[in-house]
């Protein structure tokens, strides 16, 4: 529970007191509650997670909080976290484990790249008896990953118990929802097959064992239905693990659970190869490498700064030592790269990108006076106070709107507004799915409809508004009043469908499913009037996108890596693309042509009637956010911090700006020549034509996965069952 983010000041609502603990500082907040730093009455230090008050009187919350007490104290471990104290009939419940003063994996990579093999055997090692622990107590934690593993000064520790199960349960929710982190899930917890049991944390331990040797997992990244689709059916890509280390991770991810090795036997292996330690660096310290051992000490040592309750306190700011490699980068910049003012890759925006790293945090907290704290804040993402050409207005939050809470899954429902109205999908305090009708000026709710099953993005289109759920159903409601017109049921299995679209009277929609022969993907037409079908067309892989409809053409991309042209009237393929990479977001059109973002890093600019390429541009990462277009703009962010502005004519690269975190896969929409963007609970107001941030509004760190929607001035945005509107400040 010790989690290796940067220490942030606590709010007005935060306890200053949990039980015996005196809270010091906020470690970190999730969808059941927030984790702090405190200390015990003698000075020990302890994490200490503490349910959130709007669910701790939920029957459901707190069984699984008890669930994750009862396991978190049965395990006991070297490389484990122990609990050392829970009380879950308080109110709130909280639950404090010793603290790790550790930097997690994900951010050690992230921060640091791959770790020399030397390490990985060691961590291997070491995570191997955390699972044999875990397994003794009879018990699997089902969510191994690298944010979940801490590299401290003596061996790496397991943590967060919060959806661990006895070994004899079942690997779905009583939703039929398979839970943990899709990239590090083994088969049997995907497809439900199976038991899950031991092996399946062996599973993930072999996931986590590649991503710290190569920065990457063995199924690669993008879309979470992609990366599934492999884990299920394809083998794991493990050319760039070492030789050495390669037949102990392939020998973790077969399969068939009964041909994994058992966590003792795997333990040797990893203990001999450790004990081996083939290619033993000189800028290894004990068992961590220089830069990230150098960030652990720092991380074990701020804590005990008495100053984080105090900021009006003045404190002597002791040197600020940063990690060799971001040396390196501020001394020598890269060859042949240029600097604009918009572009923020230099000194100043590498030691923002990972704010919430040990790297930078901890070091700022050595001395923490009130300047302190301005850096402090700067530090934590907020670098437009030290780039003031970056926004030039404050913002302001309108309304916000909570209908409920669910801290298994993000919300996959962005806004629609039309009338004065902002339609969303939301959880009720019941833990029901609903469409929500909200006036758009006060936030007061208008009416709310019940869905079979998570609800998606809704569109409005002549008094009517039409949106799928989860369960495949699609539903078309009177706006005015929230009464269903007509009801259909669309073919297929998996997920939320995406946003459908209205056009001419028509209704487009898009879903997936699999099958015996893998995933495949469906667009329908339907009479928007009345539900009756008027075409179907079938792909060979996922269709996630919304459809985009054009000059009688509907265009979609699909994980079968092609981008489609359909004749909007009949579903005949027009016209076929090909990338090299999954195509996850919905094409934009705008003067005759078609832009598209792939997983193989490229955005396409595609002649709308022919399907000819017209240009391409490379971003950093693969473009998995739909493009926006703004006079003659495409705005397009990739899966990295980068959002890009590119010509649209000629594809020449107009502006790009990066930001604290990445985007999210659905994040743009451009209005009156501002981009907004989403990002790692704040949402952005960009200009289209500059990239200067004009705005920001901070969402109190709830992370936001929906587009947002913009009428006149006020844009809104929904996250974790609440919708927010905001906007520049009057």
């Amino acid at each position: 529970m010790g989690r290796a983010g940067g220490f942030g000041q606590l709010e007005a609502g935060d306890p200053r007191r949990v039980g015996p603990y005196r809270v010091l500082a906020l470690l970190g907040a999730g969808g059941m509650g927030r984790v702090y730093l405190a200390e015990s009455r003698g000075g020990r230090l302890v994490a200490v997670k503490v349910i959130r008050p709007e669910v701790a009187g939920h029957d459901r919350f707190r069984r699984r909080f008890a669930r994750e007490v009862a396991a978190a104290k049965a395990v006991s471990g070297v490389f484990t976290a122990a609990v050392v104290a829970a009380d879950t009939e308080a109110t709130p419940p909280w639950l404090a484990t010793e603290y790790v003063g550790g930097v997690s994996l994900h951010d050690a990579v992230a921060d640091a790249g791959p770790l020399p093999r030397t390490t990985v055997w060691r961590l291997g090692a070491g995570l191997a008896e955390a699972l044999e622990a875990i397994h003794r107590a009879g018990v699997v934690h089902r969510d191994l990953k690298p944010s979940n593993v801490l590299l401290a000064e003596n061996g790496p520790r397991v943590i967060d118990f919060g959806i661990s199960v006895t070994n004899d349960a079942s690997a779905l929710t009583t939703t039929g929802v398979a839970v943990g982190t899709p990239a590090f899930m083994a088969p049997e917890q995907l497809t439900g097959k199976r038991p899950v049991g031991p092996a399946t944390d062996v599973f993930a331990l072999g996931c986590v064992l590649a991503f710290a040797v190569t920065g990457a997992g063995p199924f690669g990244d993008g879309p979470t239905q992609g990366v599934m689709y492999r884990i299920v059916h394809e083998q794991p890509l493990l050319e760039r693990v070492p030789e050495s280390l390669r037949g102990v991770v392939a020998s973790c991810l077969h399969k068939d659970p009964g041909d994994r090795p058992e966590v003792g036997e795997l333990m040797e292996l990893l203990r001999e190869g450790a004990e081996a330690g083939p290619d033993r660096s000189a800028d290894v310290k004990g068992w961590l490498p220089g830069e990230i051992a150098d960030l652990v000490t720092l991380r074990a040592e701020i804590p005990h700064t008495p100053t984080m309750l105090d900021p009006g306190r003045p404190a002597p700011r002791p040197p600020q030592p940063q990690p060799r490699r971001q040396q390196q980068q501020q001394q020598q910049p890269r060859p042949g790269r240029t600097q604009d003012a918009t572009d923020e890759s230099g000194p100043a925006r590498r030691a923002v990108v990972r704010a919430g790293s040990t790297a930078v945090a901890a070091a700022a907290l050595s001395g923490v006076g009130y300047g302190g704290w301005k850096a402090l804040k700067w530090l934590f993402g907020e670098a437009e106070s030290l780039f003031p050409d970056l926004t030039t207005a404050d913002s302001e939050q309108r309304w916000v709107f909570k209908g409920g809470m669910d801290d298994t899954f993000s919300d996959d429902s962005s806004p629609a507004v039309s009338g004065g109205v902002v339609y969303v999908g939301a959880v009720d305090a019941d833990f029901r799915d609903r469409l929500y009708a909200l006036d758009a000026a006060t936030g007061r709710q208008r009416w709310s409809h019940r869905t079979h099953g998570r609800t998606g993005s809704p569109v409005v289109s002549g008094g009517t508004v039409y949106v799928a759920d989860d369960n495949l159903y699609l539903y078309a409601l009177d706006a005015a009043t929230g009464r269903r017109t007509w009801t259909v049921r669309l073919e297929g299995s998996m997920e939320t469908p995406a946003a459908p679209r209205v056009v001419d009277g028509v209704l487009y929609a898009t879903a997936s499913a699999m099958g015996a022969a893998g995933f495949f993907g469906y667009v329908y037409a339907f009479d928007a009037a009345d539900g009756s079908l008027r075409w179907r067309f079938q792909a060979d892989s996922v269709i996630r996108s919304s459809p985009c409809v054009s000059g009688g053409v509907v265009y979609v991309g699909s994980y079968d890596h092609n981008v489609y042209a359909l004749d909007a009237a009949t579903g005949h393929r027009r016209w076929t693309f090909p990338t090299k990479g999954q195509v996850t977001t919905s094409p934009a059109v705008s003067d005759g042509t078609v832009f598209a973002g792939s997983g193989d890093h490229h955005l396409y600019a595609l002649d709308a009637a022919t399907g000819r390429k017209r240009w391409t541009f490379a971003a950093d990462a693969p473009v998995n956010a739909a493009p926006a277009v703004s006079d003659g703009i495409v705005c397009v962010g990739a899966d990295s911090p980068s959002l890009y502005g590119v010509d649209a004519a000629t594809g020449h690269r107009r502006w790009k700006t990066t930001f604290h975190s990445k985007i999210a896969t659905s994040a743009l929409t451009a209005a009156a020549g501002l981009v907004y963007v989403g990002v790692d609970g704040c949402l952005f107001a960009v200009d289209a034509k500059s990239g200067r941030r004009r705005w920001k509004s901070d969402m109190g760190g709830v992370n936001s996965f929906s587009s947002p929607a913009v009428a006149g001035s006020v844009a809104y945005i929904s996250g974790y069952g609440a919708v927010y509107a905001v906007s520049e400040k009057r």
